[in-house]
Order: C-alpha cells, then sequence, then structure tokens
C-alpha cells in the first residue's frame, strides 16, 4: 500500500490543528502526534506553508495551473504578491 499524500488544504489544516493544541496547552510534539503525523513531517510543512491560508492556497493554485496552461486568470500585481508569499513562506526564519 502506497503512502499518503496530503493535500495543501490538508497541509494547512493539520497545521492550524497544532497551534489551537498548543494554544490549549499541549505539548507541542503531543499535538503533532494527535494530528496523525510525524515531527519531520510537521516541521517540513512549517517550512513551506505556515503563514498561508486556505484563501492564498487555492489563489496559488490558480496561478500555478494557470501557468501552466498559458492562461492568465490574475492581475500582474496579484501575481507578484502570491509568488513573493510563496517565495518568503519558503525562506527559512532569521531569529
Amino acid at each position: 500500500m502506497g503512502e499518503k499524500r496530503h493535500t495543501p488544504q490538508e497541509i494547512v489544516t493539520k497545521l492550524r490543528q497544532v497551534e489551537v493544541l498548543v494554544g490549549q496547552g499541549q505539548s507541542r510534539i503531543d499535538a503533532i502526534r494527535q494530528v496523525q503525523i510525524t515531527e519531520q513531517t510537521y516541521y517540513r510543512w512549517c517550512k513551506h506553508y505556515e503563514g498561508m491560508g486556505k484563501g492564498q492556497l487555492k489563489k496559488l493554485k490558480r496561478l500555478r495551473s494557470s501557468s501552466n496552461n498559458g492562461e492568465d486568470t490574475t492581475t500582474p500585481s496579484e501575481n507578484t504578491v502570491l509568488w513573493a508569499t510563496a517565495r518568503q513562506l519558503r525562506r527559512p526564519s532569521s531569529q
């Protein structure tokens, strides 16, 4: 049996669930286990998706699919904002 691939929407939902559980006083490791993902997966997802809402994911997905089809369904300024947001979210934080 193959491994399960989570959709970006599922990933954002699970990341949000972990945030909520931690906010309720649960340790981060226990919260990660409760949403049934590994610690390594959690941190990898955080690197790519944390801070991104479902609305932004839909726009980014639409932008990627339109660029593959040669269509342009977004305004130039919207394209710039989405790509800048995606790049910024992928960059490791310098804390």
